[in-house]
C-alpha cells in the first residue's frame, strides 16, 4: 500500500515507487497482509516501510516520532515478519 505525501517530514516519506499513482514520487509505503475472497479483502496486519535513508538518520526519525531502534528491512522481510505475527500461521 502506498500513500502519496507532500513534503518529507512524515515518517518513511521518500521518493519511491507509489502504486497508488503508478510512478515514482514522494510517498509512504506500508507492507500489509490481507485475508481475501473473490469479492472482498480485509487487512489483517500492516507495517510502515522505512527506507534506509530514514534509519541512517536517527535525528530525522526522532523528529517524526519513529520508535528508537527502528531498523531498515526489505519489504519482503517485513511481509514474512507480519505473517509470523498472525495467529495460526
Amino acid at each position: 500500500m502506498s500513500f502519496p505525501t507532500c513534503g518529507h517530514a512524515s515518517a518513511g516519506v521518500a521518493r519511491q515507487y507509489c502504486g497508488a499513482l503508478g510512478k515514482r514520487t514522494n510517498c509512504q509505503v506500508a507492507v500489509s497482509v490481507h485475508a481475501a475472497t473473490d469479492t472482498a479483502s480485509s487487512p489483517l496486519e500492516w507495517q510502515l516501510y522505512l527506507p534506509r535513508e530514514w534509519t541512517d538518520d536517527p535525528e530525522r526519525c526522532r523528529k517524526a516520532g519513529v520508535p528508537q531502534g527502528a531498523t531498515h528491512q526489505e519489504k519482503w522481510r517485513l511481509a514474512l515478519g507480519l505473517l509470523d505475527t498472525l495467529p495460526g500461521c
